[in-house]
């Protein structure tokens, strides 16, 4: 019995160095599956799918906000949608050429903008963001939680 405790207390970090590594292989699998699975699933289909679609957006029309111009902005302007995000979230991921096709149609009309949530926490907190990514409809600096469609 006193060789068998031996070989097991000798062999036991290497069980758990294993048993760390196989378990976290599969969570980070599972999480770069949701990440590629959310990459180009926007419905308009007309992008090909694919890493490039999300990497290549232009989104020259989508204002980006953050704490030294968000308060201005939203309370200047009449009507702001505002998206709250993060750059490793797949929904934010897919939500994003979308978002970029809408800010061009609705130029001039009511202005998308877009705030890192990652970088300006505080911000985020202040909206009651919980998850990625939400989108906020600011009426007169008023919030409002937007709850329509996520296509252009």
């Amino acid at each position: 019995m006193a060789s068998f405790l031996r070989r097991l207390s000798s062999s036991f970090p290497v069980f758990l160095v294993v048993f760390f590594l196989s378990t976290n292989f599969f969570v980070i699998r599972e999480c770069v599956s949701d990440e590629i699975d959310g990459i180009g699933s926007s419905s308009s289909g007309d992008h090909g799918g694919g890493v490039s679609e999300s990497v290549f957006v232009d989104d020259k029309d989508v204002l980006v906000l953050g704490d030294a111009n968000f308060t201005e902005f939203v309370t200047t302007n009449p009507y702001v949608l505002v998206e709250f995000y993060a750059p490793w979230c797949g929904h934010c991921m897919s939500l994003a050429p979308e978002w970029a096709s809408a800010a061009s149609i609705l130029k001039g009309d009511v202005p998308l903008a877009k705030v890192d949530a990652t970088i300006h926490a505080e911000l985020a907190q202040k909206f009651g963001v919980q998850s990625y990514p939400t989108i906020l409809f600011f009426i007169d600096g008023i919030p409002k939680p937007y709850t329509g469609e996520r296509e252009r």
